[in-house]
């Protein structure tokens, strides 16, 4: 995936945290997940890869934005992002 495809994704996840609450399951607020996307964002708007971020740990599932998703009612949309930003593919 491209850094600009990858922006792009990152940008949809900064939407849906904007509109999420902080729910009981997981260990990062919505603000704490807000702040790393953004990192992550400017990471691959500055042209570095993903890959060594450490989004890919809350890519995983169970992670603390899957759990967010999932409580925020976002959580098949979360799938599809995850699938985009998965940088082993």
């Amino acid at each position: 995936m491209s850094a600009t495809e990858q922006s792009k994704a990152l940008g949809e996840v900064l939407a849906r945290l904007e509109y999420s609450s902080d729910t009981l399951f997981p260990s990062l607020s919505v603000q704490e997940l807000t702040d790393i996307v953004k990192l992550m964002k400017e990471t691959v708007c500055a042209g570095n890869p993903l890959e060594s971020s450490p989004l890919l740990g809350l890519l995983a599932p169970t992670g603390s934005l899957q759990e967010t998703a999932i409580e925020n009612g976002w959580g098949d949309a979360f799938l599809k992002l995850a699938d985009k930003l998965d940088a082993r593919e």
